[in-house]
């Protein structure tokens, strides 16, 4: 069974940094631009295809550290099962619903 260590904290570090930069293109800027805008210009095609990107991108790095996490802490901790990308996946929609609800 896998362990927690430094290089792996470092590992999922970086992949946190990631996922916050993924979301980069939607966030406001200080004059309440969206920084999309100056990404896309007037192109009405990279107004949809960059957040799609975004989102693909964040799904797929979640995936991947949800399942990492799941099988690196609850496996030991809990005498949990190993999960695959498809429940992690699965992880990831049923915490989502629970946040567009709320908001």
């Amino acid at each position: 069974m896998k362990s927690i260590s430094t290089q792996y904290n470092a590992s999922m570090t970086l992949a946190l940094a990631c996922l916050v930069l993924s979301h980069y293109p939607l966030k406001e800027q200080n004059n309440t631009v969206l920084v999309i805008e100056s990404f896309a210009g007037n192109d009405p095609a990279m107004y949809i295809g960059l957040p799609v990107l975004g989102l693909v991108i964040s799904i797929v790095i979640s995936m991947h550290m949800i399942k990492s996490l799941w099988n690196r802490t609850f496996v030991n901790l809990c005498n949990w099962k190993v999960i695959n990308l498809a429940e992690s996946y699965a992880i990831i929609l049923f915490f989502a619903i629970f946040v567009f609800i709320s908001q």
